[in-house]
């Protein structure tokens, strides 16, 4: 696919949208879940072997503006579970690995140029109690980002995401906290690494990871 001026636009892998609208006024539960041929497209992305499964429960919650407190909604808190069993490459041996990844996270859909203030009922930056100053719009956020200025604490909760034309696209964020909660360094359970030492002094001398030493044992067996 591509744009008008000739780029090459790569499509998601696994895009999937909630529209706000389509939300009841007490909140429900999505459930997504990925194609054979969307959790191949994944594993190649991802550099897996191959990805068996891949299911996420959304619970989506409209958010109201703090002023008017009733509808039309604002924007939408989604707290999102996954869960995927994926098949990875042992760092030692390059035998498979299997592993059950999971994790939950939270994120806010807003309007471009929204107050994440005026929302009731979320986590949004906004509404911290934290006495730095924040950001009073959507597009100060990102305007912030561009510069460089945005420090965050671990603690910190993330920025609103942007809500185009009433659709959260949460497929991505989905897919990108997925990445991130991989083991970069799989290794079969009976593989174990041989410590070496580097260093010429006390402070210096770090033990690590050896394996060079795993490889040749192995060859040995």
């Amino acid at each position: 696919m591509s744009d008008n001026n000739g780029n090459v636009i790569q499509e998601a892998e696994f895009s999937r949208i909630i529209r706000v609208d389509n939300i009841a006024e007490d909140g429900e539960v999505i459930a997504f879940s990925a194609t054979e041929a969307e959790r191949e497209a994944l594993a190649t992305r991802m550099g897996l072997l191959a990805m068996e499964s891949f299911q996420a429960d959304v619970t989506a919650s409209p958010l109201l503006s703090r002023q008017q407190q009733r509808g039309p909604y604002k924007g939408i808190h989604l707290h999102v579970a996954f869960r995927a069993d994926v098949i990875q490459s042992c760092v030692v041996t390059l035998e498979p690995v299997t592993a059950t990844v999971s994790h939950e996270f939270e994120v806010d859909f807003l309007p471009k140029g929204a107050d994440p203030a005026d929302v009731i009922g979320t986590g949004s930056p906004g509404t911290t109690g934290s006495d730095k100053k924040l950001p009073e719009t959507v597009d100060d956020w990102l305007e912030s980002l561009e510069d460089g200025e945005m420090v965050f604490d671990a603690d910190d909760v993330d920025p609103p995401e942007i809500l185009r034309g009433g659709v959260a696209e949460i497929g991505e964020l989905i897919v990108e906290n997925l990445s991130l909660s991989l083991d970069p360094y799989p290794r079969r359970d009976d593989v174990e690494m041989e410590k070496t030492r580097s260093g010429d002094n006390d402070e210096d001398n770090v033990v690590r990871d050896n394996p060079f030493a795993v490889l040749a044992s192995l060859k040995t067996d």
